[in-house]
Parts: structure tokens; C-alpha cells; sequence
């Protein structure tokens, strides 16, 4: 298996046994990376939301607000540089805004 390909397998079990372990298990785990007790806790709604972990690879505008949204979350005030519709390839537009 080339290197990225292992990359992507060990994300998606990565992925998948903190969803399996819910809200708890993403806390400890977030908390074993050194986050403060509450900068965990307060990340896990948005690791579990639209936006989080559960998040399906295709690329919908619905999906990208929702990871706006969790970056203005940490960073108040901060704006896309252009509009978000702008980054979906062309033809897309009105297909993937699910």
C-alpha cells in the first residue's frame, strides 16, 4: 500500500473508532493530546456536528458553511477570503448544495 493510501486507511479507523466512542472517547482522546479540559469539551459538539468527523468526502456548500461556521467558533470574526460557492468546482454549483 503506498504511503498516502495508508495514510487514508489509518484516518478512516482513526475515524471511526473515536465516532464509535462517542463524546467521551473524543474528549480523553483530545485531552490525551494536551487540549485544556475545556477547549476538549467544548470541541467535541462541533467534532461530532456537520462539520466533525462524521463528515462525507464530497464537497457541498451545506459542508463547507458548516466547517465556516466551527473555524468562526475559534476564531471570531474571521471571514472567508472569497465566497464559499466560489471554491466548488464549476458546474457544481447547484448540485452540491445539499
Amino acid at each position: 500500500m503506498a504511503r498516502s493510501g495508508a495514510y487514508a486507511e489509518v484516518c478512516r479507523r482513526s475515524t471511526e473508532e473515536l465516532l464509535a466512542a462517542g463524546a467521551p472517547g473524543i474528549e480523553a482522546a483530545l485531552l490525551r493530546h494536551g487540549l485544556p479540559e475545556a477547549a476538549a469539551r467544548a470541541a467535541v459538539p462541533g467534532l461530532l456536528g456537520p462539520a466533525g468527523l462524521s463528515t462525507p468526502p464530497e464537497v457541498t456548500l451545506r459542508g463547507m458553511e458548516a466547517v465556516a461556521d466551527l473555524r468562526r467558533r475559534c476564531t471570531p470574526g474571521r471571514q472567508p477570503a472569497y465566497p464559499l460557492t466560489s471554491l466548488i468546482g464549476p458546474g457544481l454549483e447547484g448540485a452540491q448544495q445539499t
